[in-house]
C-alpha cells in the first residue's frame, strides 16, 4: 500500500466504532479491498508522535 491508498481509505472508508487500547483510542477505516487501523496522539500520551496527530497504526489489503 501507498501512503496515497491510505489517504484513500481514511476519506471514503467506513470507520468502526473505536476501541480502547494501550495507547489511546484506536480506530478502523475500512473499503472492500483495503483497511487502515490509525490513532491520534494527544499530549499526555507517550510516544513519538506530535500532540494531536494521526498515526497509521498498521495497513493491509483484503485477499480478492
Amino acid at each position: 500500500m501507498t501512503s496515497a491508498d491510505a489517504v484513500n481509505v481514511l476519506r471514503g472508508g467506513h470507520i468502526a466504532k473505536g476501541t480502547h487500547g494501550v495507547s489511546g483510542w484506536r480506530y478502523r477505516a475500512q473499503t472492500r479491498r483495503m483497511n487502515v487501523e490509525f490513532s491520534f496522539r494527544f499530549p499526555e500520551n507517550t510516544g513519538t508522535a506530535e500532540p494531536d496527530e494521526l498515526v497509521i497504526e498498521t495497513a493491509w489489503r483484503n485477499n480478492p
